[in-house]
């Protein structure tokens, strides 16, 4: 899948910030100017890409998938199968979720290799870290793919999801996982396409 070239324009918005932190820094001392600097790069810095996946986009299953036992999902990071204990959650992270959860002496689960098409789009967002209002706090983004497959209707969904330290609730689209995400933590395992 090809992409865009990604760019980032300093706007009045961001020229405003980083005048306030020089403020803050000569005002309040180094230590609390870099605290809020770290943490409004780490907000600004999922602005240079935007998730460009959209209902009617395909879900291309390139390998026969199997479900772990117990289990109704199969996770991806960084291109690799992961097992839900090793998500690294800073990291986007995705996994393909099965209607039914797998029972122990029934037949392994397998998603053959297929394309599925994302019929809706459901964004999501996890607060429990904090993030509300203007207090900073990490909030889990969620990115959720329903799909419909004719040939094997037991796979309900695709999600992808990252945790990041936000600043303040506001355009809370930009920290959702963006499509670069999405591609490096599926691997070659799964691809989405456009309709």
């Amino acid at each position: 899948m090809k992409l865009a070239g990604e760019t980032q324009i300093l706007n009045t918005n961001q020229r405003e910030v980083v005048m306030s932190t020089i403020k803050i820094i000569l005002r309040k001392g180094l230590i609390a100017g870099l605290i809020f600097t770290v943490g409004y790069a780490t907000q600004s810095s999922y602005n240079t890409a935007q998730a460009s996946v959209d209902s009617g986009s395909l879900v291309q299953i390139n390998r026969p998938l199997e479900i772990p036992d117990g289990k109704s999902r199969l996770y991806f990071q960084n291109g690799v199968e992961i097992t839900q204990r090793n998500i690294e959650k800073m990291t986007t992270y995705c996994s393909i979720r099965m209607r039914d959860r797998h029972k122990a002496g029934e037949p392994k689960i397998i998603i053959s290799p297929e394309q599925i098409e994302i019929i809706k789009l459901r964004r999501s967002n996890d607060y429990s870290g904090g993030g509300r209002g203007n207090s900073p706090g990490n909030v889990i983004f969620e990115l959720e793919m329903r799909l419909k497959s004719t040939e094997q209707p037991g796979v309900m969904a695709l999600y992808c999801a990252k945790k990041v330290m936000v600043m303040k609730m506001v355009n809370t689209r930009q920290y959702y996982p963006n499509n670069t995400e999405i591609i490096t933590a599926l691997g070659n395992s799964i691809e989405i396409k456009a309709p």
